[in-house]
């Protein structure tokens, strides 16, 4: 157990550093993460899982811009709060195929993210996000759709 936390971190730490996209997927993938083909996943990527491992699920062509947070575990850890159990949460998350995420969002626990929407950058976000929906805000909040913008019909043709 000890050793596969070791390796899932020592995978995360190389890909984060990692300049070519290609090989980057590739170690986060062996980390643990599960990531859809096409996907492109920036620098800067941290996922708080405890280093278990298939939590997280990236879908096809999802676009992460730098800085992405994931946050699947959380839990106030030695503070006195943690006598409180519902203090603990711990959800996978999962991110639809076509996402875009903008830099520096973070996803909390059990967050997930319909396809083809577009999450804007510094967004907090809490709860599920609709399909198509247009997110931004702290915490997240639907300011739009991409069904509403000019050419979103060729999302039908991929």
């Amino acid at each position: 157990m000890f050793l596969r936390k070791l390796w899932h971190y020592l995978l995360r730490e190389l890909a984060n550093r990692c300049l070519w996209p290609s090989l980057r997927m590739n170690l986060f993938r062996w980390s643990g993460v599960k990531i859809g083909q096409g996907a492109f996943v920036n620098m800067r990527f941290y996922v708080e899982d405890s280093y278990r491992g298939g939590d997280l699920v990236i879908g096809e062509r999802a676009a992460i811009a730098p800085g992405l947070t994931c946050v699947i575990d959380s839990h106030p850890n030695e503070s006195r709060l943690a006598s409180i159990p519902s203090f603990h949460k711990s959800s996978p998350i999962t991110i639809g195929a076509d996402v875009w995420i903008g830099a520096n969002v973070t996803l909390l626990p059990g967050v997930t993210i319909g396809e083809c929407a577009v999450i804007a950058a510094g967004a907090v976000v809490t709860k599920a996000v609709p399909a198509y929906s247009i997110m931004a805000g702290v915490p997240a909040r639907q300011i739009g759709d991409v069904r509403q913008k000019t050419g979103w019909q060729s999302l039908s043709n991929p």
